[in-house]
């Protein structure tokens, strides 16, 4: 909770935790994904994260969005330079990241992946009117 209070001094929605290596791990309470063209890329289980309830779902789900899901130990640098990222949550559902410390993401708007597989989240949870 102190790394979310001091996002919020900097004006930011959120923190994200990123190892002394400089290889990104996850946010507070969320755990954290980014798209490069039709491939989304998440930290490893390996790595000293939390095994998100959301994060297995859209695992399961992602293949059926024509989606390819990379696991593994990625730097900072490789987030930085996606098309678009975002964060999963239980709470949270899909939550698109637009920026990292000021730094825009793709073109700095919420992507077409965040979109489909909050979507498809909801679908999976049987909200109405989701398909």
């Amino acid at each position: 909770m102190v790394a979310q209070d001091e996002a919020g001094r900097r004006d930011a929605d959120d923190a994200l935790f990123v190892g002394p290596d400089g290889i990104v791990l996850e946010a507070p309470t969320s755990n954290v994904w980014w798209r490069e063209d039709r491939r989304l890329f998440t930290p490893s289980l390996e790595l000293p994260i939390l095994a998100g309830v959301t994060r297995a779902t859209l695992l399961e789900l992602v293949s059926g969005l024509g989606y390819e899901v990379e696991e593994g130990r990625y730097p900072l640098d490789r987030l930085l330079a996606a098309d678009e990222a975002f964060l999963t949550s239980s709470v949270r559902e899909v939550m698109p990241v637009v920026a990292v410390d000021g730094r825009p993401i793709g073109d700095g708007a919420p992507g077409p992946a965040a979109e489909s597989l909050q979507r498809a989240l909801r679908a999976a949870a049987g909200y109405p009117g989701e398909s």
